[in-house]
């Protein structure tokens, strides 16, 4: 039986290259969380993986949500799985700063109400941070969260003061650099252009063509 990396693979959702991933850092494996959800038996798959860690700690949390798109689109069907309130942020840039902000009358359902975090895939942790502190204004508890994959092996004790549980489907952890720090973008012999992984675009290509 084919392993869930394996049979992601499989359905060319997990990819090699040289990608510009959406944290701005590169890398050279790319998966394509969004073609997941194409998937029917993977979009079951993965949920039944999420549903079983979820009911691990299902006394712990009253509600689930996920950041909005790609999040949610996970955080959904498992609230309706679990039959537990749904709720979710949506970004906002203030100041030029990008944050997680529930509206929609959800901050006064939220008061004092423990809550379970869905993501898609981790890179650095950022949304996944800024969706916590969404949380946190809305006085609710930030309890745990479950993702797809953490690829970058991420603690998100690292990042926040209150103890909040992290699991994930697939831990297997890709590297990722800075744009400054990458090999791909250094490499003479075997030079790969850097491109778009949702588009296929080159974005850069230091051979000028």
């Amino acid at each position: 039986m084919l392993s869930i990396n394996e049979q992601l693979q499989r359905e060319k959702i997990v990819g090699e290259g040289h990608f510009l991933l959406s944290s701005g850092r590169h890398s050279n494996v790319y998966a394509n969380k969004d073609a997941i959800i194409t998937v029917p038996y993977l979009r079951t798959l993965m949920l039944g993986y999420m549903e079983s860690m979820a009911l691990e700690i299902h006394k712990s949390f009253d509600a689930i949500t996920g950041p909005a798109v790609a999040g949610l689109a996970w955080a959904a069907p498992l609230a309706d799985r679990l039959n537990v309130p749904l709720i979710y942020p949506e970004k906002h840039v203030i100041d030029g700063t990008t944050i997680m902000h529930f509206s929609r009358g959800f901050p006064s359902r939220m008061q004092n109400k423990r809550i379970l975090l869905i993501e898609d895939i981790i890179t650095t942790g950022g949304s996944v941070i800024k969706t916590v502190d969404g949380i946190i204004k809305c006085g609710a508890i930030p309890v745990a969260v479950i993702a797809i994959w953490n690829r970058s092996g991420w603690d998100i004790m690292d990042d926040v003061s209150i103890p909040i549980m992290l699991m994930s489907v697939i831990d297997t952890i890709v590297k990722s650099w800075e744009e400054a720090d990458c090999p791909l973008c250094k490499a003479e012999d075997n030079y790969i252009p850097l491109t778009d992984p949702k588009t296929g675009e080159v974005l850069f290509d230091k051979r000028g063509h």
